[in-house]
């Protein structure tokens, strides 16, 4: 019978963002992570068949979480504004934290499908977040409108620039609805 280890995969995300931290993404191996754990690395590839999908993983759990906290603030929002500034943060977080990463992940032979994949995924996040922070303030939602928001703010935020300080071009574009 094997042996069973509790959260196991929690710990191998964990270790793996260890690892990441200290070697970084193109020196990142399984045999590395399951030494951390202390199991085998077929262990490993039970739970992950790739380095790429620990990488979602860590992405995808992180992405989670800023996710839950811009919902939870855009609820108490009282303006267009301060609810497009939430957004923002959260976005410009999270692409600070993992520059570094995507600087080394896009470098490898997998980051196109992944990376093509990951945006649209974050940019339906940003969408529908930016489509209820509108509707919250009576302003009507044009084909279109926030998908330019999202899309903007992702560039902002993947070029470590920030919407604060184009807020009011966007903003102006929304105030005339």
């Amino acid at each position: 019978m094997p042996k069973v280890i509790e959260n196991l995969r929690t710990s191998i995300l964990e270790e793996a963002k260890t690892e990441l931290a200290e070697q970084g993404y193109d020196n990142l191996t399984i045999r590395q992570i399951a030494a951390r754990c202390n199991i085998a690395v077929g262990t490993v590839y039970n739970y992950f068949k790739s380095k790429d999908v620990i990488l979602g993983a860590i992405l995808g759990e992180d992405w989670h979480n800023v996710l839950s906290d811009m919902d939870s603030s855009i609820s108490k929002s009282t303006s267009v504004h301060e609810g497009l500034c939430i957004v923002a943060s959260g976005l410009e977080g999270f692409c600070e934290r993992h520059r570094r990463l995507w600087s080394e992940y896009r470098k490898t032979d997998s980051s196109q499908y992944y990376s093509q994949n990951g945006h649209q995924m974050l940019l339906h996040a940003l969408v529908t977040r930016v489509e209820d922070i509108l509707k919250l303030n009576g302003k009507l939602v044009e084909e279109g409108l926030c998908e330019m928001i999202s899309e903007t703010m992702v560039s902002l935020a993947t070029h470590g620039k920030h919407y604060i300080d184009r807020a009011n071009i966007i903003e102006r574009m929304i105030s005339d609805r």
